[in-house]
Order: C-alpha cells, then sequence, then structure tokens
C-alpha cells in the first residue's frame, strides 16, 4: 500500500510540473483582465481543473495502466498511432464541448 501510495503522489507530482506554466498562465489572465476575458479564462481554468481531477481518479482507479507504454507502442504501430490521435481528438472535442456549453 505505501509503495502504491508513493508512486501515486510522484506520478501526480509529475504532471503538476507539467501544468505549472499552464496554470500561471490562467492565473495571469485571472489577475489582470485583458480585455474582459476573465469569463472565459475563468472556464479554461474550471475545464483545466476538472481534467486534472480526472486523471488523478483515472490513476487510482486504474492503477495497472500505463500511458507511457501504450505510447510507446502506439509509435511503433500506425494503427495504435490512429487510435491513440482518435481518443485525443476525442478528449479534445468533449473538453472543447463542455466549455462552449458553458457559455450559454
Amino acid at each position: 500500500m505505501r509503495v502504491f501510495l508513493v508512486s501515486l503522489i510522484t506520478g501526480i507530482l509529475k504532471d503538476l510540473r507539467q501544468v505549472i506554466p499552464f496554470l500561471a498562465i490562467l492565473v495571469a489572465f485571472r489577475v489582470y483582465d485583458v480585455g474582459g476575458y476573465q469569463v472565459s479564462i475563468y472556464m479554461l481554468g474550471l475545464m483545466t481543473l476538472l481534467s486534472m481531477f480526472a486523471h488523478i481518479v483515472r490513476r487510482l482507479l486504474f492503477k495497472g495502466v500505463d500511458l507511457e507504454k501504450l505510447y510507446e507502442t502506439a509509435s511503433i504501430n500506425p494503427v495504435a498511432s490512429a487510435l491513440v490521435f482518435a481518443a485525443i481528438a476525442f478528449v479534445y472535442g468533449t473538453l472543447f464541448l463542455a466549455t462552449a456549453g458553458m457559455f450559454k
């Protein structure tokens, strides 16, 4: 159990290091209102936080799935590359629709 918690925390910290520049930009836009874009930036920030939460939940529920190994496999096989591309496009499309749906 202890090994799992340590690996989970190190994985979360690794993921947070990758999103820190994006979060810094969101904070800068939140503090300084650039042309009245605070609402859209707030929605993008909210979707970013929800995505991070979903990623942590995925790590908790599916401990054995290593996405780096899947990525390496996808770089070898063209069909796997197409599936990875479709999955990423689906996730981005879902985030875009969720963010655009908040504007109503």
